[in-house]
C-alpha cells in the first residue's frame, strides 16, 4: 500500500509535494487480507492496472463487467473485447460500471 508519511493519505494529482515519489512511502499489506474497496464512478468505463491479482469481478459486484482485448483487426477502427473476471497482477483490463450511456450520478464504493 502507498501512503504519504507526512499526511497518512493515499497518493492524490497534482504538481510537487504529495505527488512526487519522493513523499511517499511503501508500507506492507496484511497478506491476509480479502478483499479491498477501490470507489469507482458509477455510469463509466475505465481502464485499470492493477498490482495485485483480481478475481470474481462481476461476481462479486453485479453491475460491473471486465473485459480484456481480444483482436484489433488491420485497417478498421474496429476493437473486439472478451469478458474476462480474473486478471493477473499488472495484467490491463476495461472496467464497465453500470450504463456508461446514462449520467454518472455517484461514485460507488466495491
Amino acid at each position: 500500500m502507498m501512503r504519504c508519511p507526512q499526511s497518512d493519505a493515499f497518493p492524490a494529482g497534482g504538481a510537487g509535494g504529495a505527488a512526487t515519489s519522493a513523499a511517499w512511502a511503501l508500507q506492507a499489506v496484511d497478506s491476509e487480507l480479502d478483499n479491498i474497496e477501490i470507489p469507482v464512478p458509477q455510469n463509466s468505463i475505465s481502464i485499470m492496472c492493477l498490482p495485485f491479482a483480481a478475481e470474481g469481478i462481476s461476481a462479486r459486484n453485479a453491475d460491473m463487467k471486465a473485459y480484456t482485448i481480444a483482436w484489433i483487426p488491420k485497417l478498421t477502427p474496429t476493437v473486439y473485447l472478451q469478458r474476462k473476471d480474473s486478471f493477473a497482477a499488472g495484467e490491463p483490463f476495461i472496467l464497465l460500471v453500470g450504463k456508461p450511456s446514462a449520467e454518472s450520478t455517484a461514485v460507488g464504493d466495491l
